[in-house]
């Protein structure tokens, strides 16, 4: 997504479009990093249930929360716009982070961060094939790369966590690998992922922009 510049009025004009809802506690948005501008479908004026973007976005929510994410709800009215800010808070994010914004455009969810974020992969010990809550963190980890100007590429990093020091570069490695094939089988080109065995201690796998 291209860095937009934020207009000076915007915090007042959301301040009267959250009607009453708790203030944005964020930084201004033109100090934050953008990550991704994603399409919200709306079906008879409500959330689309079977919106696997919005699901995607919901689920790793608090996930994508780290290090500090703020979000931005948007709509062609203000009822569209608060109803993305209601999805998020049911989702976990604290109504400070939200800033809903009634716009002459398709309702969406913007993101932004204070950096670059990563987004971590948890493995059972020992093993990595992938759980449904890892399939659920890559579904995010693909909307954002795929949403983020093609020039990014990202670096997986696998891991073993100390239990799991007999073939730790084995393991660390065989997960990178499992999360890239799944990020690839989504439709991020494979020549925008590299990867890598890591030494932090975790059971986990960590994709963030190389």
């Amino acid at each position: 997504m291209r860095r937009r510049a934020t207009p000076p009025a915007l915090l007042a004009a959301v301040a009267a479009c959250l009607s009453g809802a708790p203030a944005f506690a964020g930084p201004a948005l033109d100090a934050l990093t953008p990550v991704a501008d994603i399409a919200v479908v709306f079906k008879n004026s409500a959330l689309d249930p079977d919106d696997k973007s919005l699901r995607a976005i919901l689920k790793g929510a608090k996930k994508a929360t780290r290090p500090t994410c703020y979000w931005i709800a948007r709509g062609p009215s203000g009822n569209e716009a608060k109803a993305i800010r209601a999805a998020l808070g049911d989702a976990g994010i604290a109504p400070e982070r939200v800033i809903v914004e009634a716009v002459a455009a398709p309702a969406s969810i913007r993101i932004y961060c204070e950096a670059p974020p990563g987004i971590t992969i948890a493995f059972a010990p020992g093993e990595s094939t992938l759980s449904d809550a890892a399939r659920d963190d890559l579904e995010l980890a693909a909307l954002v790369i795929l949403d983020a100007p093609k020039k990014k590429n990202y670096v997986i990093e696998g891991d073993a966590g100390p239990s799991e020091t007999a073939d730790a570069r084995r393991l660390s490695l065989e997960r990178a690998i499992v999360a890239r094939a799944w990020l690839v089988s989504r439709g991020v080109p494979a020549a925008r992922l590299t990867f890598h065995s890591a030494e932090s201690g975790n059971a986990a796998v960590t994709i963030k922009l190389k």
